[in-house]
């Protein structure tokens, strides 16, 4: 302190009464406050992407704000270790019934036995998860792109995979088939542009139920029902759901085994859409349209009020 006010008088960038009463000034200095653990990271994230689309930067990060979101802290916390109590399972770090040692981790509990049939999972496995309330779409816990070190701020999108076999249901029930509509998981069923994804022999099944195939992800008669019904018509149904316009990928016959690009929210949002009977929930889209026939897309909420305390 005397060193600078010594320059700064030096080089009259103050005066000599400015440096008397600073040099009797006794400077107590700040300590840093201690890091608080960050939860839910992933969904500040994203509230605040929200908050920076209908306010702007500068206005965010002026601060000022009180932002009531939808999250349930206790089902955030649940959901984060249920969730890592499951990596840890799949990477073999703990048994397949294994239990957390924190006792207020009840979710866990309810998480099924892995049964893994000998195989071997890679290591630095991701999870992401969200939980919603279907009476109103909003979002009460969320986990971004998750691994056992913790969650990461990123809401990343990955390929859906077998999560669409329902949508191929639910437009095979719209031309006539059932859940208990014949199937065949036989080699000849695999389309002739799939074959790559041919599972080994001993994996087909047979004749089964249209809800066995969906419910065990036997994805040979389901991917020849959607080849049937035409991948185009199939992937425009399952766009009122909420999911994105898959008919434009370069492969849509393929996305039931990869390729497309959706993120966890948009998929609970088909999912809750589907339970719910087809009514959806939640808010309207940004980019909905003001007009024409339409029905506007609803996404989930995470936002209840702002209050500018400004």
């Amino acid at each position: 302190q005397q060193i600078l006010l010594e320059e700064w008088r030096a080089r009259r960038l103050i005066s000599d009464q400015e440096y008397e009463q600073a040099r009797q000034t006794t400077i107590s200095p700040r300590l840093p406050q201690p890091e608080m653990p960050q939860i839910a990271r992933a969904f500040t994230r994203h509230v605040i992407n929200q908050m920076i689309t209908a306010l702007g930067r500068q206005r965010v990060e002026r601060g000022g704000l009180r932002i009531i979101t939808t999250l349930d802290y206790d089902l955030q916390n649940q959901l984060t270790c249920a969730l890592r109590t499951q990596l840890l399972r799949l990477e073999d770090q703990m048994p397949a019934t294994g239990l957390p040692d924190d006792a207020n981790c009840k979710t866990a509990s309810l998480l099924p036995t892995i049964i893994t049939g000998g195989r071997v999972f890679p290591t630095e496995l991701q999870g992401s998860t969200v939980v919603l309330d279907l009476s109103g779409g909003e979002v009460l816990a969320m986990l971004g792109d998750t691994s056992v070190l913790g969650e990461r701020e990123t809401l990343s999108p990955h390929d859906p995979g077998s999560l669409l076999t329902p949508f191929v249901a639910v437009a095979a029930f719209g031309r006539g088939l059932s859940p208990s509509s014949l199937l065949w998981d036989v080699p000849q069923n695999i389309p002739a542009n799939l074959e790559e994804f041919q599972p080994p022999e001993a994996e087909y099944h047979g004749p089964l139920r249209l809800r066995t195939a969906i419910a065990n992800d036997y994805l040979t008669p389901v991917a020849k029902l959607l080849v049937d019904m035409g991948a185009f018509n199939v992937w425009r149904t399952s766009q009122a759901f909420g999911l994105p316009d898959f008919s434009r990928s370069p492969n849509p016959e393929a996305l039931l085994y990869g390729g497309g690009k959706v993120t966890i929210l948009e998929i609970a949002q088909s999912y809750a859409t589907l339970a719910n009977q087809g009514r959806q929930v939640g808010k309207a889209s940004a980019t909905s349209k003001s007009e024409g026939t339409e029905s506007s897309p609803q996404r989930p909420s995470e936002i209840l009020w702002v209050e500018d305390l400004t």
